[in-house]
């Protein structure tokens, strides 16, 4: 793995004198830094709409050659594009793009994502030092975890006020059979542990999402990735709930646009809790009555339309509500509003034809 390790550097090295970028010079800021890793739905599968190929603010793409770019998605290439790992022929729509958006809302950060995710692979294959899995009938050594941490590492040695602020791991189908899940948590815990080593940092949170549960999908795995935080410090589990498949007819295991964007806003919340100690409150909207499936957390704040549907909770699919303590909702149209103020309230309909929604937080008077 040495040797190997040498030649990546030494190829970057090549390419990034090949291209003119041997300092960095381009971007001198403070910026936060998330390695995002994992399967196919970190990779991302999902179509890609219009509003997703918009220039994130403030949030930038780790490119190939190590610069930083506007996050967004290109029409027909997601934000797993630069990749060094990459399953070819291309990647589409992932979590990276909504976690980028709301962390740097929460945060008001400067956010830069490395994406380094590969389909199809097995937690054992991102082993430090693994050196291929005889029991697979196809190539199964892509240096996963030496090709993460050199980009990360390569990021950090040209950009001097960048940080790794956290991790974002997001597999388990692969693993999710009775055979492939029982050592499951005893490789994660490895993982973790090799990351946090290199990196020279014990508490380096890092966050897990479940895998989809439609068709009983994640029986196995998903109770293993929640059982996460009762053995490993800083970290958390995301879940699943509400998200739905690319192709259910198919029981295709790959997240939908809209839930690849919820899934993504619930990373972001995740990692506001544990590594800027943000606890997020505001007004949560949900899919399903009895406050269950997608959901969806606004700040205080006017949203359009667009932005909630953006979030990946359309307008016209909001059957419940909850308003955290303080807070307020209202769905404003353009001659009437409804406000609503209960902690509770399951919706029958939407009042009326809706044009935006807004989340205010109560600002109590004093005698």
């Amino acid at each position: 793995m040495k040797t190997l390790f040498l030649i990546l550097t030494f190829k970057i090295g090549f390419f990034s004198i090949l291209y003119g970028q041997t300092s960095p010079t381009r971007f001198k800021e403070d910026i936060d830094v998330f390695l995002l890793i994992g399967q196919s739905n970190m990779q991302g599968v999902a179509p890609i709409t219009e509003s997703d190929t918009l220039p994130l603010k403030n949030v930038f793409l780790l490119t190939s050659d190590y610069d930083w770019e506007p996050a967004r998605n290109l029409t027909n290439q997601g934000m797993n594009r630069y990749s060094s790992v990459k399953k070819n022929p291309k990647t589409l729509y992932g979590p990276a793009y909504s976690f980028g958006r709301k962390i740097e809302q929460l945060t008001n950060k400067k956010i830069g994502i490395i994406s380094n995710a590969r389909g199809a692979t097995r937690i054992e294959w991102w082993q430090k030092g693994f050196e291929g899995d005889t029991s697979y009938h196809l190539q199964s050594d892509f240096d996963l975890y030496e090709n993460a941490v050199l980009r990360v590492k390569e990021t950090l040695e040209r950009y001097p006020n960048a940080r790794l602020k956290a991790i974002l791991w997001h597999q388990g189908e692969a693993n999710n059979h009775p055979n492939r899940s029982v050592f499951y948590l005893n490789h994660l815990k490895k993982l973790i542990s090799q990351f946090r080593i290199y990196f020279q940092d014990p508490h380096l949170p890092f966050i897990v999402g479940e895998v989809g549960t439609w068709n009983k999908r994640g029986e196995q795995i998903n109770p293993i990735l929640n059982s996460i935080n009762n053995y490993i410090s800083n970290t958390y589990c995301v879940n699943s709930f509400g998200l739905t498949s690319i192709d259910l007819e198919k029981n295709d295991p790959h997240f939908d646009n809209l839930s690849q964007k919820v899934l993504g806003e619930r990373y972001a919340i995740a990692v506001a809790k544990l590594a800027y100690s943000v606890s997020v409150k505001g007004v949560q909207l949900f899919s399903e009555y009895n406050f269950k499936g997608k959901d969806i957390i606004l700040t205080e704040g006017s949203y359009g339309i667009d932005e909630i549907n953006d979030s990946g909770l359309l307008v016209h699919e909001i059957k419940s509500i909850k308003c955290d303590p303080g807070f307020l909702f209202e769905f404003i149209s353009e001659k009437n509003k409804s406000t609503f103020n209960s902690s509770q309230l399951k919706m029958e309909k939407i009042p009326f034809n809706v044009i935006k929604v807004k989340s205010t937080k109560i600002v109590e008077k004093n005698n």
